[in-house]
């Protein structure tokens, strides 16, 4: 019989948590080994997330190792990790696995180019709500 305690303590389920809130798995597919800061953020989600949810999901990426925050001068940059491109390419293998079982999805993604790849755009509904 599994502890309350141990579940509580759980990383992965923490992190399945984390990735399964708004806006994560997108700002995820945003995030790469080229430093942003939180206004290239911002502006690429053409301000669209709320600034203290972002805040909160950049937070949450630094918890969890997968992205690392920087200062360079006055400015705040947002770098994937190696652990961050490893879940990447995971989250991208589960698309892959949603595609075999045939589970729905816009036709960019089926092509192998998916609309959270792409940033966002006023038609990728698809992710935002991911």
């Amino acid at each position: 019989m599994t502890d309350e305690r141990e579940i509580e303590e759980c990383e992965v389920i923490a992190l399945y948590e984390f990735l399964g809130k708004k806006w994560t798995i997108t700002l995820l597919h945003n995030l790469g080994s080229e430093p942003l800061s939180y206004n290239d953020l911002r502006h690429l989600t053409h301000h669209l997330v709320n600034p203290t949810l972002l805040s909160q999901r950049l937070k949450g990426f630094v918890a969890f190792k997968v992205v690392t925050k920087s200062t360079m001068g006055k400015n705040t940059f947002y770098t994937l990790t190696p652990r961050g491109t490893m879940l990447k390419a995971h989250l991208h293998r589960i698309k892959w696995w949603a595609i075999e079982a045939e589970y729905r999805m816009p036709a960019k993604c089926r092509q192998g180019i998916c609309v959270c790849d792409n940033g966002f755009s006023s038609d990728d509904d698809a992710c935002r709500h991911a």
